[in-house]
């Protein structure tokens, strides 16, 4: 798949989520303005499975700030870098030479980003070996949208059935 066909696709599988985020952010109290906020890992799981179904090879990757600020925001240089060159945790999907990233939105930035690896913005701290304790339970609410997903869409078009 090449860069235009997976912002396609990353526009469809968007689409899909953005009203299952505000569902889960409702089941938690008032939703935040912006869908994508806190949705990071769900959909980063969520989206690994559906592009390595297409015979791709993503793997999970994620920052956490080492520190908090006495203002709340995170320090250290690991996750989502704003404009204004704070981090923020973040997970998002990466090849050996590629992310795609659905939700730096919640951060002022695109709602999708594909780029290379060493962009700027992304700084990981956590490889996916990593965060395989906390997959299996982040994983139920990903794989119920998986459930849905496929009764959408047909798995190798992504075209809806």
């Amino acid at each position: 798949m090449n860069n235009d066909e997976l912002l396609v696709f990353c526009i469809t599988v968007r689409t899909f989520l953005e009203p299952k985020w505000i569902q889960a952010h409702q089941s938690w109290g008032d939703p935040p303005e912006i869908p994508s906020t806190y949705m990071c890992r769900y959909t980063s799981i969520f989206l690994k499975h559906v592009l390595n179904s297409m015979s791709q090879s993503w793997q999970l990757a994620a920052g956490i700030p080492l520190e908090k600020e006495h203002d709340g925001t995170s320090k250290g240089q690991f996750g989502f870098r704003t404009p204004d060159g704070l981090f923020f945790d973040h997970c998002w999907l990466q090849t050996e030479d590629a992310i795609v990233d659905i939700t730096a939105d919640q951060f002022g930035a695109q709602k999708i980003i594909i780029t290379t690896v060493g962009d700027s913005r992304y700084s990981q701290n956590l490889t996916e070996r990593d965060l395989q304790k906390h997959i299996p339970r982040l994983s139920r609410r990903p794989n119920q949208w998986l459930s849905q997903w496929q009764n959408e869409y047909h798995s190798t078009s992504f075209l809806p059935k």
